[in-house]
This record gives structure tokens, C-alpha cells and sequence, in this order.
């Protein structure tokens, strides 16, 4: 269940609701956030590319290296059979922007271990605990919908605002 606001009031909604009135789409901007820049930081391939990309998207760092490393790796596990390729691109991307870091969740870029926080009810905010039981969902939980593909690349949007 997810907790939504239509007619200005907060109701409960199921998961297969949700995808089907609010993910029918890819959200607006995912395409152009991978074009612009997971690709361009897939693509760095100097000092210079690199401080440009930095004052670009006002980072500090950003382990560029890492990024690609853990994108291969991802492509040749199951992973690749559950996620399109933009999302791989993506869970790299947010890794070198050091998402995973600050939710303090290791990620052995040679060996990807995902699958426990794909089953965080709450991917954003992995150690809240208070979301009540009837609440909440996985990314996983999200796979087998019909527009399953276009609600994680929604949850996942918000992850760039970490």
C-alpha cells in the first residue's frame, strides 16, 4: 500500500493503483537526467571532463571510477535480468554521487549485493522504522507491475535529491 493525496486528502492505495495511474510514463526529466548526466559521468575520461562535471552538477566528488566499474558488474549479474539498462546506469551513477555511503549500505563494486536494500520498505530513509505495518514498499515489490519498470525509475528520481 502507498500513501497518496488525491481530492486533497491522504488515502491509502495499492501498489498495482499506483502504477497504473501515476507510472504509465517514465517521471519527467528521467531521460534527460540519464542523458545529461549518468552518461556524461559514465564518460569522463580526464582531469578536466572530471572538474567540469564536478562544477556542473556542484559536487565535491564524484568516484567516476567506481561508477563504471560497479555499472559492468551490475550488467553481468542478475540485475541485469531484473532492471532496464537506464536503471543499472542509475544505481551506479548514484553510487559514485555517494548515495549508498550516506544511507551507510556497503557495495562491493566487484560483487554487487543489492538485494537487501531492494527490499527496504523505505529505500531513502533505510533505518526509519516507524512506517506502519499496512504501509510502505520494496523496489522489488514494484518489479512485477505493469508499469512496475516506470514506478522504481520514479522512487529512484527522488534518490538525486539525497
Amino acid at each position: 500500500m502507498l500513501r497518496v493525496y488525491k481530492n486533497r486528502e491522504s488515502v491509502l492505495i495499492p501498489l498495482k493503483q499506483y502504477a497504473e495511474e501515476y507510472c504509465k510514463e517514465a517521471p519527467e526529466g528521467w531521460y534527460q537526467y540519464i542523458e545529461e548526466w549518468v552518461k556524461v559521468g559514465m564518460n569522463i575520461n580526464n582531469e578536466r571532463e572530471y572538474d567540469e562535471y564536478l562544477k556542473k552538477m556542484n559536487l565535491r566528488w564524484f568516484d567516476y571510477e567506481k561508477v563504471n566499474v560497479l555499472y559492468e558488474h551490475l550488467k553481468k549479474s542478475n540485475y541485469n535480468e531484473m532492471f532496464e539498462d537506464d536503471i543499472l546506469r542509475y544505481l551506479a551513477h548514484i553510487y559514485g554521487l555517494g548515495y549508498f555511503q550516506r544511507i551507510k549500505y556497503e557495495i562491493d563494486v566487484f560483487n554487487p549485493n543489492l538485494d537487501t536494500w531492494l527490499n527496504i520498505k523505505n529505500v531513502f530513509k533505510p533505518n526509519r522504522d516507524n512506517i506502519p505495518k499496512d504501509e510502505g514498499f520494496s523496489l522489488i515489490d514494484l518489479l512485477p507491475l505493469k508499469y512496475g519498470m516506470n514506478a522504481i525509475r520514479h522512487q529512484l528520481i527522488f534518490s538525486s535529491k539525497w
